[in-house]
């Protein structure tokens, strides 16, 4: 988290790997950063030939208001760092009136062997996929783009990943569900969670259960979502008269149950102010069934 406005001709990194070899970094999330004048990189590795591990980051810079300065995702300093790119997730929608790409190399890198990456999330609307030399750059401004020249992130992805708040950097895009590596030695994610055989990219598992796990029949309608104060969750059918209710957080804990509600003709109508910023699910219990629903609480 990055609350200067200005940095003037200092570029602030989030991480910088200076020097060395065998680091390995994973789990981070880098956000809620501020600037709107001088540049800003996620991660940076300066040293050639030094390898490191760079596995399951979350790094946003979606700031709304509009910088004047560089803004990259995972930039080399100096040339090929060969750095091992799996399962981050990186997302710049923060206009700027400069360059702004996922990935960004050296004026002195070889695209086929810059980075070794791949099995990403790399979505920079309005900006580039990938980057060669700032300075007098080329421009890879789609995944295909960057695919076709690089020959990497075969299994890489450029999607939204609709973070559930500028804060709480959860994706509620469906679309990014199970779509990691698995990378041996890294079992839990930045809260603890355990990751799943498919995990999921950036550093937050998604919900318990997984999206890819609610089965549509029995999935809910619910609105508004984005909730602030209230979520209204449509049921089934007549025959839920007094459900059963109960809300858990994304870490699968139980967070609520049979309280702060009331029926509403055919509605199940939650109250949420208590709640924390964050992704939620809604499991309501019949006879038979369970029925769910995912939503997002804003503050």
């Amino acid at each position: 988290s990055l609350s200067q406005q200005n940095n003037g001709t200092m570029t602030f990194r989030g991480i910088y790997l200076f020097n060395g070899t065998g680091h390995k970094v994973y789990n981070n999330v880098i956000n809620n950063v501020s600037l709107t004048s001088g540049n800003f990189i996620g991660i940076e590795i300066r040293t050639g030939a030094t390898s490191p591990e760079i596995y399951f980051n979350t790094i946003s810079i979606d700031n709304p208001s509009t910088s004047s300065g560089e803004l990259f995702g995972i930039s080399e300093e100096l040339s090929n760092t060969n750095s091992v790119l799996r399962n981050n997730m990186i997302s710049i929608s923060q206009p700027t009136t400069n360059v702004k790409a996922a990935l960004a190399l050296a004026s002195n890198s070889t695209v086929t062997s810059a980075f070794n990456s791949n099995y990403n999330l790399l979505y920079v609307p309005n900006g580039n996929v990938a980057i060669k030399n700032a300075l007098t750059p080329t421009f890879y401004p789609t995944l295909i783009n960057w695919q076709a020249a690089s020959g990497k992130d075969a299994n890489s992805i450029s999607i939204d990943p609709q973070f559930a708040s500028t804060t709480s950097l959860i994706p509620t895009n469906v679309l990014t569900d199970n779509l990691g590596l698995s990378i041996p030695g890294i079992t839990t994610d930045v809260l603890g969670i355990t990751r799943g055989p498919i995990p999921d990219m950036g550093a937050y598992e998604f919900l318990t259960s997984g999206f890819s796990e609610i089965k549509r029949s029995l999935s809910l309608n619910c609105y508004p979502n984005p909730a602030i104060m209230q979520v209204i969750v449509d049921l089934p059918g007549p025959q839920i008269q007094k459900p059963d209710m109960a809300i858990y957080n994304i870490k699968g804990e139980l967070i609520e149950i049979n309280s702060d509600y009331f029926i509403r003709d055919k509605s199940l109508v939650i109250n949420t102010h208590f709640l924390l910023s964050g992704l939620y699910l809604v499991k309501i219990y019949s006879e038979n069934n369970i029925y769910e629903a995912r939503f997002v609480k804003q503050n």
